[in-house]
């Protein structure tokens, strides 16, 4: 997923690979963040609906993450 943004513990993301609640995203970033990782807990539409699956190619999509990214960053669900 790319990062649209943060703010406060969430981020706003646009979908490039499905993933879900409960998945293991890891950041890919060049600061910090990079290589760290979290668990999809919560997961919502750009309509504020609550969901558990980002199957939408393009959606955006907010989700809790503990940590603070930027536009330009990516996601990318971690291998089982």
């Amino acid at each position: 997923a790319d990062v649209l943004g943060s703010e406060n513990d969430c981020v706003r993301v646009e979908m490039r690979n499905r993933f879900k609640v409960g998945d293991e995203l890891e950041v890919l970033s060049p600061d910090g963040n990079f290589g760290a990782s979290f668990t999809v807990k919560e997961m919502y539409a750009q309509d504020g609906t609550v969901v558990d699956d980002a199957k939408l190619v393009q959606g955006v999509y907010t989700l809790r993450c503990p940590y603070q990214l930027k536009k330009g960053d990516y996601l990318r669900r971690k291998n089982s």
